[in-house]
């Protein structure tokens, strides 16, 4: 476990008399710029704590308002804080940042999670995104629809369909594409993670109320979390086709060494990290409350980042994803702490260590995620093949696409009937990757009869939704995490030219990415 970079006690920014359970910390946020933390106490108040003078001040309250506060968001470029009650009058607030004055309310929406997206909206309950006509306007209801959306809004949505109750997972993964809305089924779940997902609905199907924290969509809507006492279980919708459940009585490397049941979940902004909290308790026997570290990339525990003396009751990821801040429920250990994710990473490597002057692009492919990271500066500044390599990659080559499927057209006019037959299925097999190049072939008056009607066949039984191999996902997402690191034009320029992949799983991954990257330079 690493040392924190910051620390300090709730007791030393308490005005005296505080009742003691306000050194409970139930939210923390940071800023867009990483330089404040907003605080909700175990008395209902808000503080915003800043990260380099160190000192804490009070948001306004009405002193008749007891409505306990469930969740606090910054605006997308901090200049408002606001909040969410699950009832009451007033159910929403509204704070300027430079003198922490309320200057609105309303109760025209309610609930428990209020979070700001990757581009900067505002969604509540993890399903309904805010219209705001101005910064402190009352907030609209936007889109709602579902159990859960990812963070870029209408793009992907999850949701529970009621009719698959008996022997069906239940859970439908929805792709919007322009106006269309591709629908595929999740793969089925086993009785227990059956229980565990309707116990989750029946809490929110129908009412505006959050999802609640046992069931989680990653930021680019790619991977699924269900969270159960002392396991989990991930979907990942762009690669793996059977849910990966890990738990602590689970051999490696699906093993979750948990001691106590999971309390609290939060994803890193791209979605390539998942922290969780546990519960802990002073007595009768004392045990700690922890927060691992889960790569959702590789699909594996990396670690216990740090420990409390009671529950893990709040965890944040700055927008640069690198540092981690966490806080708990501990009267006694009332500390919130910020941790260096990148000191973390380095003081925890993996064993067996490739040196990073030696390794090759084939070795980068097959480290797991957090080796990659230690070793990208030293080899993707220097190797022009790795380089070029993760170009490759990443950027989509429409020329190229189209001389392969040139290649493959040539073959579908073959005078023998199998030559024919496995051209198409070559054809299918590269429509799921280039979907955008394939619709452009099939208006093509310039081919043949037999290939226009084998390419039309093609596109009619696409799905919308382009698949990626497990493998090919893992590389892509290992890559573009990678590419983070490097502030390097080319990097910057990659990262801007693979959000317009045509892939969707692709482009959004990368334009997580390219906002981390942003994030992270903006402060050199």
């Amino acid at each position: 476990m690493a040392e924190p970079i910051i620390e300090f006690a709730m007791s030393s920014i308490l005005p005296t008399g505080s009742p003691s359970a306000a050194k409970r910390v139930y939210r923390l946020r940071f800023s867009p710029d990483h330089t404040k933390l907003a605080i909700r106490d175990g008395d209902n108040n808000i503080w915003q704590y800043d990260l380099s003078t160190r000192e804490a001040t009070l948001f306004e309250r009405p002193a008749q308002d007891s409505r306990r506060i469930q969740d606090v968001a910054y605006s997308s470029e901090g200049q408002y804080l606001y909040a969410i009650a699950d009832r009451g009058a007033p159910s929403w607030y509204c704070w300027t940042t430079n003198d922490l004055k309320l200057v609105a309310s309303s109760q025209t929406v309610e609930g428990r999670v209020v979070e700001r997206t990757v581009n900067g909206e505002l969604m509540v309950n993890g399903r309904d995104v805010l219209s705001l006509s101005q910064p402190h306007a009352e907030p609209r209801v936007r889109k709602r629809s579902g159990l859960l959306r990812s963070s870029e809004g209408a793009v992907t949505l999850l949701v529970y369909n009621l009719s698959a109750m008996a022997g069906e997972s239940g859970l439908e993964w929805r792709e919007r594409i322009d106006d269309d809305a591709a629908v595929r089924q999740t793969p089925l779940l086993n009785e227990h993670w059956q229980g565990v997902l309707q116990q989750q609905v029946s809490r929110a199907v129908g009412r505006q109320t959050s999802v609640g924290g046992s069931l989680l969509l990653s930021p680019c809507g790619n991977r699924v979390v269900m969270l159960d006492r002392r396991g989990l279980l991930v979907w990942d919708a762009a690669s793996k086709e059977q849910w990966q459940a890990l738990s602590e009585d689970r051999p490696e490397p699906d093993r979750l060494p948990v001691n106590t049941d999971i309390l609290t979940a939060k994803f890193s902004p791209n979605g390539q990290w998942l922290a969780i909290g546990t519960v802990g308790k002073n007595s009768p026997e004392p045990i700690s409350g922890e927060i691992h570290l889960i790569d959702m990339v590789a699909g594996r525990w990396l670690g216990r980042v740090a420990t409390t003396t009671q529950s893990v009751s709040a965890i944040d990821f700055s927008d640069d994803q690198n540092w981690l801040a966490i806080g708990s429920t501990s009267l006694v250990d009332d500390l919130v702490r910020v941790y260096d994710l990148n000191a973390w990473t380095l003081a925890n490597p993996e064993p067996n260590q490739l040196d990073a002057a030696s390794a090759t692009i084939e070795d980068l492919k097959a480290m797991e995620p957090r080796v990659a990271n230690w070793i990208a500066t030293t080899l993707l500044r220097n190797a022009n093949d790795v380089q070029q390599e993760l170009t490759a990659a990443l950027t989509f080559d429409g020329l190229r696409a189209k001389q392969l499927m040139g290649q493959v057209i040539e073959r579908m006019d073959s005078p023998t009937f199998e030559i024919r037959r496995l051209a198409e299925q070559e054809m299918q097999r590269l429509a799921t990757q280039f979907p955008s190049v394939i619709r452009e072939l099939q208006d093509d008056d310039t081919l043949s009869s037999e290939s226009q009607y084998r390419i039309r066949r093609t596109v009619a039984s696409m799905t919308g939704i382009p698949r990626l191999s497990e493998d090919q996902w893992r590389i892509l997402c290992r890559s573009l995490h990678l590419l983070e690191q490097i502030p390097q034009p080319w990097a910057e320029q990659l990262l801007a030219d693979s959000t317009k992949h045509p892939i969707r799983f692709v482009a959004r991954q990368a334009r997580l990415s390219h906002q981390v990257w942003l994030s992270r330079n903006s402060r050199r």
